[in-house]
């Protein structure tokens, strides 16, 4: 971002850039503020089957439990 901005790209858009309050030069990223900006990419649970059966829900098992749900949005 700092290279893109020494170039002269618009970055006022892009309110989650952290800067440093002395160069004005980026930082750091306030993740909140980006996932906000960027929303979301998919349907959350997207291949967390709520039965519990897909072979996703398999990766997640445990040495008790063979399936387990990886998102706590397919668990409720």
């Amino acid at each position: 971002a700092n290279k893109a901005q020494a170039k002269g790209t618009d970055l006022s858009k892009h309110t989650y850039f952290v800067r440093d309050n002395k160069t004005g030069a980026i930082k750091d990223i306030n993740w909140e503020a980006y996932n906000q900006f960027v929303s979301r990419s998919k349907a959350p649970g997207a291949f967390d089957s709520r039965s519990n059966d897909s072979g996703e829900n398999s990766l997640f098992g445990t040495s008790t439990t063979d399936n387990n749900h990886f998102t706590i949005t397919a668990a409720l």
